[in-house]
């Protein structure tokens, strides 16, 4: 399957071995995190394996191993580690940055792989159990604590479960005393006094069926599923998938709960994280007074047994398939080896197959562009964790014939390993490394604590560097320095030698892929490319030459609390707005606006705005290919992104401060000479091809199409999703003809500027690369909504067989006048009702896994509100879920919130508000510019608009915004 995790932070070096590595024995050991074998292991049912290596074994070379001592102790001052005599492990750090407040997190070392059960689902089980009430905080009383926090509780918000660890996840603001007390405490109660009372066992079974059911039980879950029980195979992960099997969380009881509470569950196999705006001194009072007395419940700590990860050098394939599938597609995977980040070695090995990953997705990319590489999309190399011992690269490609494709990418494999990587390709490699770490460093200024907690988890699970930031970027950085092309190449060359590719051909229908025998013969018998490598293009030596600068018309300032705001008008209409912001040091954020959006464009154009924006970022810029576009940006950190609305078009992206005159050019460029190249004309149809291949298989997809049509009265204007016969008609020429009339010409834009950067320079900037583009002609938005049907309007979605997620939906669309103060009341209704659905539709039916609200306020195309409403859960019981959520509006229009919820909403609330970014003040910018007669929710009036907030408000948004007798609902479920 595609994968789309991102790579690992810190990165690579590179080895090879001696001949008695590829049978298992090698120098490296000491930087693997696991025992480890290479051997051919007895294959599934469904796999095909051969015998001989994917490469001639006269490739692999022999070289010394790497450093294995381990990295550097911390050196950040505002960083404290420690153990308690109870063995409890506790990372402290201070950090004012933003500031005002704590992130805890309690990390226990023990996940499904722990479980007596392999398929038993228990730990996972007890992660849910842990809200449902521990010894000072029973029954619902946590949530009510949780809540009082500023925390919403839902699905997967504040706690996860993997193969090998869970954690839990908690935040407080500093300002409020006990808040931060309450945050501890509950965390201390998690730790060691979980009630697990059998009733709230029972109850929870529907909770974490539900989540099983939408999770393993859709289309996508079910390939999911192949999927990670192919990459566990033969390894001690297989089995023990996190989530369980129907059997038995259908059958659990509070004993092994209870079982695997007091095994696992103990101060010497966990660790607590503070990270926020408190002393040390304080943070380490708050965890030694709840956690230092705590006592093991049972005999000596459990030993975690060493991973048995065994690599298979041989090819292996497979086809997975299920009826619904909507792209046929090949997954090709390679095992790698989990190396120990905690030392020297392990930390330069990441660096290099970061590296190598790199130049395997460069490569790739330039095949599709020359088209030599026969896919339909251009693939993406990257690397992929299932859990901490099984670690993969991969790519998916997709085309119109697959084993052509297969073939290509392999002899492209092949290639690189015969040949080795070239000089530009290592070079261009490098330079990403490189700019990544720098962009470390300059943000290191503004980590945030969630980020930091983040680091000090991975560290005690899996030894991740947590040095300060500056010694970690010295370090690596002299590290990718130190590393050689050589090296990068004889590593890729001893992984295809000792792991062979992983082949997986989804789709609907078997006949349509090839046989797994098929795969594997692709595998060992394409040969490689002569020379693996694409002629390099002639390097950009700047993207153009600065324009003179235009006049300023008009410069103007004003304050806000978060700092000055600067605006200058120039004579072709743009209006340029300026907030100096170090909220993330390092970083700029840009966004650009102009009314009209696709509402000026032809009927159903709407429907081709993503295949638009798709086919101009993938192509070049100007007299640029985008190959050559790639390699001038690989050492630069600045991206613009052109995006096609309703109501209007315009730009968002982002550089670092010392790139901030690329991100200029880039959007000039974009604006004066987008271009549309084929091969990125081919991808985006592609992608547009998948979306109406996905509009008539996937149930929650086909229920927003019927969303959306009965809410436009089936008006042509707002079909979501395109034809096949209007893909058929466009040609590159047609899709940058519709780019040009909204976004290739000047329309009186409003630009918003926030970041860490000079004014002086902003100005210049933007008088040259904005100010020198001519005017062009203005136009505004048309209303072409269709009003609210009247009544209620009701449409069933029958679920496919084998499918088994059904669902409600539900959305009221409703004119009014808007105001500052009228979306703050809709956030805190929103905030309740979600509340609401939670309680008593997960909670006390235990019919969802989780349901959310919508409540938003809308300026253009018309002034309204609208009200959106989402429930999954069991499709024999979506009457029943239907039914409460109407009685719970109803309720609320009738009575409003009690009490508690009310103050629990705005706490909530409170919390989110306190939270800003670069982002946020962009959007803040456009809106005041963009409806300048209107009242808008800003970041300065936004926490006092929220202290007039009265409960009687949330009672009259009820009756306002969910009228009992008008609503559009979609029911999913099985007839």
């Amino acid at each position: 399957m595609k994968h789309e995790t991102p790579l690992a932070g810190a990165i690579l070096v590179a080895f090879a071995l001696t001949a008695a590595a590829c049978s298992g024995s090698s120098p490296l050991d000491a930087y693997r995190t696991t025992s480890t074998t290479t051997s051919a292991p007895a294959a599934p049912a469904t796999t095909s394996t051969t015998t001989g290596p994917l490469q001639d074994p006269t490739l692999i070379p022999v070289v010394d191993a790497p450093d294995p001592d381990p990295t550097p102790l911390p050196t950040d001052p505002d960083l404290r580690l420690g153990q308690l005599d109870n063995g409890l492990t506790y990372y402290l750090r201070s950090n004012r940055t933003p500031g005002g407040s704590v992130s805890l997190r309690l990390v226990v070392n023990a996940g499904s792989a722990q479980q007596e059960q392999p398929d038993g689902g228990t730990a996972h089980f007890l992660e849910h159990m842990m809200f449902n009430g521990t010894q000072e905080f029973p029954g619902n009383e946590l949530t009510a604590a949780l809540a009082k926090l500023g925390i919403q509780f839902g699905a997967d918000t504040n706690a996860y479960t993997s193969y090998d660890e869970t954690v839990y996840m908690l935040a407080a603001e500093t300002s409020n005393t006990e808040a931060v007390a309450t945050a501890f405490d509950v965390l201390a109660q998690w730790a060691s006094a979980a009630t697990l009372e059998p009733a709230d066992v029972a109850a929870e079974i529907g909770v974490v069926r539900d989540e099983m059911r939408q999770g393993r039980e859709s289309t996508d879950g079910m390939i999911q599923t192949e999927f990670e029980n192919m990459y566990t195979a033969n390894s001690s992960y297989d089995g023990y998938a996190t989530i369980g099997s129907p059997g038995p969380v259908e059958s659990m009881t509070a004993p092994p709960l209870r079982a695997f509470y007091d095994r696992w569950y103990r101060p010497d196999n966990m660790a607590v994280v503070v990270v926020g705006d408190m002393s040390l001194d304080a943070m380490e009072k708050a965890v030694t007074e709840r956690f230092a007395s705590m006592k093991p419940r049972g005999a000596d700590a459990p030993a975690h047994n060493d991973y048995e990860i065994r690599i298979n050098p041989e090819p292996q394939g497979r086809v997975v398939t299920n009826p619904d599938n909507v792209v046929d597609n090949i997954s090709v995977d390679i095992q790698m080896q989990p190396w120990d980040l905690s030392t020297v070695g392990g930390e330069r090995l990441s660096l290099i197959e970061q590296m190598m990953a790199s130049m395997l997705d460069t490569r790739l990319a330039s095949g599709f562009q020359s088209g030599d590489l026969h896919t339909s999309t251009s693939p993406s190399m990257g690397p992929f964790a299932v859990n901490r011992g099984l670690q993969y690269i991969g790519t998916n490609i997709q085309g119109d014939d697959p084993e052509l494709a297969l073939g290509d990418l392999i002899a492209i494999w092949k290639g690189a390993a015969l040949s080795g990587f070239t000089a530009d390709e290592f070079s261009r490699a490098v330079d990403e490394t490189l700019t990544a770490l720098d962009d470390t460093l300059q943000a290191a200024q503004s980590r945030q604590d969630f980020r930091l907690a983040s680091s000090y988890v991975s560290h005690f699970l899996e030894g991740a560097d947590i040095d300060s930031v500056e010694s970690m970027v010295s370090r690596e950085t002299d590290m990718v320095r130190s590393i050689t092309r050589e090296e990068v190449t004889n590593h890729w060359r001893w992984v295809l030698q000792t792991s062979g590719p992983i082949i997986a051909a989804v789709g609907a229908d078997p006949s349509t892929l090839p046989t797994a025998e098929r795969l594997v013969e692709i595998a060992r018998d394409t040969p490689p490319s002569s020379d693996g490598a694409i002629t390099p293009e002639a390097p950009i030596e700047a993207l153009m030459t600065p324009p003179e600068p235009s006049e300023v018309t008009n410069t103007s300032s004003s304050r806000t609390a978060d700092g000055t705001i600067v605006e200058w008008d120039l004579p072709n209409g743009a209006r340029v707005v300026f907030q100096q912001s170090a909220i993330e040091s390092g970083t700029v954020r840009l966004t650009t606006s102009s009314d009209g959006g696709w509402s000026q464009m032809p009927t159903g154009s709407g429907a081709l705005t993503n295949l638009i924006t798709d086919s101009i970022g993938g192509s070049g810029l100007g007299e640029f290919t985008k190959t050559q576009l790639d390699d001038y940006l690989s050492n630069i950190t600045a991206t613009v992104s052109p995006y096609i609305g309703t109501t209007s078009e315009g730009f968002v992206g982002s550089s670092s401060t010392d790139d901030l005159e690329v991100m200029f050019q880039i959007l000039n460029l974009l604006i004066t000479a987008a271009r549309v190249d084929d091969p990125a004309f081919r991808q985006a149809r592609t992608f547009a091809s998948n979306t109406i291949a996905a509009s008539t298989l996937d149930p929650q997809f086909r229920a927003a199409i019927a969303m959306n049509d009965a809410r436009t009265s089936g008006s042509p204007d707002w079909v979501l999703v395109p034809t096949e016969e209007q893909l058929a008609g466009l040609d590159p020429g047609d899709v940058l003809d519709l780019y040009n009339s909204r976004l290739g010409k000047l329309d009186e834009p409003i630009v918003a500027i926030v970041g860490d950067a000079d004014p002086a320079l902003v100005e210049d900037l933007a008088r040259r690369y904005i100010g020198s583009i001519p005017a062009g002609p203005h136009d505004t938005w048309i209303d072409l909504m269709p009003p609210m049907p009247a009544g209620i309007t009701s449409r069933v979605i029958d679920l496919p067989n084998g499918v088994n997620t059904g669902g409600v939906d539900m959305l009221t669309s409703t004119p009014v006048d808007v105001t500052a103060r009228l979306d703050v009341v809709a956030t805190v209704f929103e905030t309740i009702l979600s509340a609401r659905i939670i309680d008593t539709i997960r909670e006390k039916l235990g019919a969802s896994y989780g349901g959310s609200a919508t409540v938003s306020v809308v300026y253009a195309p018309a002034q309204r509100i609208d009200a959106s409403i989402n429930i999954d859960g069991d499709p024999t019981r979506v009457e029943e879920i239907r039914r409460v959520l109407l009685e719970q509006i109803a309720d609320l229009a009738a009575n409003g919130p009690t009490a508690d919820e009310f103050d629990q909403a705005v706490s909530v609330v409170e919390s989110d508000y306190h939270f800003v970014n670069n982002g946020l003040f962009a959007d803040i910018i456009i809106n005041t510019r963009r409806f300048p007669n209107e009242t808008i929710l800003t970041a300065d009036n936004r926490l006092g608009l929220l202290g007039r907030v009265a409960p009687g408000d949330i009672s009259g948004m009820a009756r306002f915004a969910l009228p009992p007798t008008q609503r559009i609902e979609i029911v999913r479920t099985v007839r």
